[in-house]
């Protein structure tokens, strides 16, 4: 089901990839929740049944090690499902893999040029923000996009940093 989780956390592209989107000499950046009481975060929700519940958490579990395990509060599109608690992982800085915040440029610059087992970083990027706007039309996501517009800029050649001119 697409619908909305509320004060809990924001996307951002603050985790490092040593191994699907990087390697570990020059990590990729993939999208992570992290703390953020007035955050939105737009995206799908999965029910498992009862019987996969505990096999499939212990998968989660092991694949998201050095993450936070949360109760979180999603809002279903369909206004008639009304609201579902629901797991999500949280990014913090204890994660070894965590990069945090950084300038855009450089985040960008990440992202255009690392490339991992699941194929180069910035398809990862663009395969999100084109999901985001088909599932989401409405919803602008500037981190997501920002990123997006920049690194296919840089990819293209016309990228000039904002002190720059051409």
């Amino acid at each position: 089901s697409s619908g909305i989780t509320q004060s809990t956390g924001a996307r951002y592209f603050w985790q490092g990839s040593t191994d699907h989107r990087g390697t570990t000499d020059k990590p990729g950046r993939v999208a992570t929740l992290v703390d953020d009481p007035s955050g939105q975060v737009y995206g799908l929700g999965f029910e498992v049944s009862k019987e996969e519940a505990d096999k499939t958490l212990t998968y989660l579990n092991d694949r998201e090690s050095g993450y936070c395990l949360r109760e979180v509060t999603f809002y279903h599109s369909n206004n008639d499902l009304g609201t579902q608690q629901v797991l999500v992982y949280m990014a913090t800085p204890s994660n070894p893999y965590y990069l945090g915040d950084g300038p855009l440029d450089t985040v960008a610059e990440t992202i255009a040029w690392c490339e991992g087992e699941a194929g180069p970083n910035y398809e990862y990027l663009f395969n999100l923000a084109h999901m985001m706007r088909l599932l989401f039309p409405c919803q602008k996501d500037a981190h997501l996009f920002d990123l997006e517009e920049r690194v296919k800029d840089m990819r293209s050649g016309h990228y000039v940093k904002p002190n720059e001119k051409r």
